[in-house]
């Protein structure tokens, strides 16, 4: 190793741990609570020509499709340089403080650095594409532990690498692995020894990995997903809510029991989309299937699930974003449309054309919608319309994929392209 109710609400009960203080630092995916919602306020309420102004641009990163984290013990990105998956180690205005690697770069079919870092009481835990867990010292890139998942518990890699952006809560890092001998796993975040292992995920294949039926059809276990967890309390019970490589998932995160999954029809057996919770609801997506809102409830114990609506958004890993009473975000095949929807009844209140799907996340009342294909923009919410309120193109290259999810933290927007890291000032 090298060294249309628009205000927004409170969004979940549930918090992680964290150091004191660090409530609204993005230490992990999508934000403080992995929900895509960023706390920054008085920002612009419009963009010049161009976009926000650009502070600082940090090249050759490596190529990949990870978002940064912005932390107390500052930026975190990772990349795919000469063959190795780098973590690059940056200050408040972008200079280099350290480098340190963690394992092999995916080189497989779209290369480049996948899975976002998670920074937890002062260390740094990553995935990279080929199960290689590690756990870095954050202040020097130190490495403290690392495991290789797929090699420990004799599991099958998925078809674009595993992508799953870790979930670190109290002394567990919480992961999914898949195969013969388990779906999930929970390590202690000191030393990386397993705390629990789930039972795999058993069910009848009766769809071929790009839709082709199984006839009969045969049994089989489950491989991971793409997506990352998500922790719900209901009841007494702490849970997490995640996906596997065809199904919906809900795992006690004391025991690694599989108390619930939904089999999902996705023809290349992605489920990418970080699942969205708000109280004891969950809205899950899958590609070729849309969108889904579920009650949870405990009825003597168990876990009981009420699906309460369907839609065709079926987002792919975009991720949407629930702002007050409304979900936001892009579809896949099914609908391809920008969309917001109402999250009591799953009705259309709005709906954008001519924009790529995308990711998005929400900041000061407006919507920062960044398309797969190179333009992020501004929307501004009415109770029937997205209006734009400003349009930047990231990329002219036709060759890059714009995976990456933008990030918010104290007035300044961080935006990855390629192997670039760029961070805009949003201030008014």
């Amino acid at each position: 190793m090298r060294c249309f109710v628009w205000s927004v609400v409170a969004l979940s009960a549930v918090m992680f741990a964290s150091e004191a203080g660090d409530a609204a630092w993005c230490n992990q995916f999508r934000g403080p609570r992995r929900d895509g919602v960023y706390e920054s306020r008085d920002l612009l309420a419009s963009w010049p020509e161009g976009g926000p102004p650009l502070l600082w641009q940090r090249d050759g990163i490596g190529q990949g499709y990870s978002s940064p984290i912005v932390t107390p013990a500052g930026i975190f990105i990772t990349g795919d340089r000469a063959g190795d998956l780098v973590i690059s180690a940056l200050a408040a205005d972008g200079t280099l403080r350290w480098e340190a690697t963690n394992g092999a770069a995916w080189t497989g079919s779209y290369p480049g650095a996948r899975a976002t870092c998670t920074y937890h009481r002062g260390r740094l835990y990553h995935l990279n594409g080929h199960g290689r867990l590690v756990c870095l010292d954050a202040a020097t890139g130190q490495e403290i532990w690392a495991v290789s998942l797929l090699e420990r518990y004799q599991a099958p890699n998925i078809q674009w690498g595993l992508s799953e952006c870790l979930l670190v809560d109290g002394e567990r890092v919480f992961a999914m692995v898949g195969g013969p001998e388990t779906l999930m796993v929970a390590l202690d975040a000191a030393t990386g020894e397993q705390v629990w292992q789930s039972p795999p995920l058993h069910f009848q294949r009766s769809q071929a990995f790009g839709g082709k039926p199984v006839e009969p059809p045969v049994a089989d276990t489950d491989k991971a997903g793409y997506a990352s967890p998500v922790p719900l309390r209901v009841g007494d019970r702490e849970l997490l809510a995640t996906a596997s490589a065809r199904h919906f998932v809900l795992v006690d995160a004391a025991t690694g029991e599989l108390v619930w999954h939904q089999q999902m029809e996705v023809r290349h057996e992605v489920i990418g989309t970080i699942p969205i919770v708000r109280g004891t609801e969950v809205f899950f997506a899958a590609p070729d299937c849309g969108g889904f809102l579920y009650r949870v409830a405990l009825e003597n114990g168990r876990v009981k699930m009420e699906n309460r609506w369907r839609i065709d958004i079926d987002n792919c890993h975009g991720g949407m974003v629930l702002a007050g009473d409304t979900l936001l975000g892009s579809g896949y095949r099914k609908n391809r449309n920008w969309a917001a929807v109402d999250w009591a009844t799953g009705r259309v209140l709005a709906s954008l054309g001519g924009l790529p799907i995308g990711s998005a996340v929400w900041a000061d009342g407006r919507v920062y919608a960044q398309s797969e294909r190179g333009t992020l923009l501004l929307l501004e919410p009415t109770p029937d319309a997205l209006v734009e309120r400003g349009r930047m193109v990231l990329t002219e290259s036709r060759q890059l994929h714009i995976w990456a999810h933008p990030v918010i933290h104290d007035g300044r927007l961080y935006l990855r392209v390629g192997d670039s890291l760029r961070c805009h000032d949003l201030r008014r």
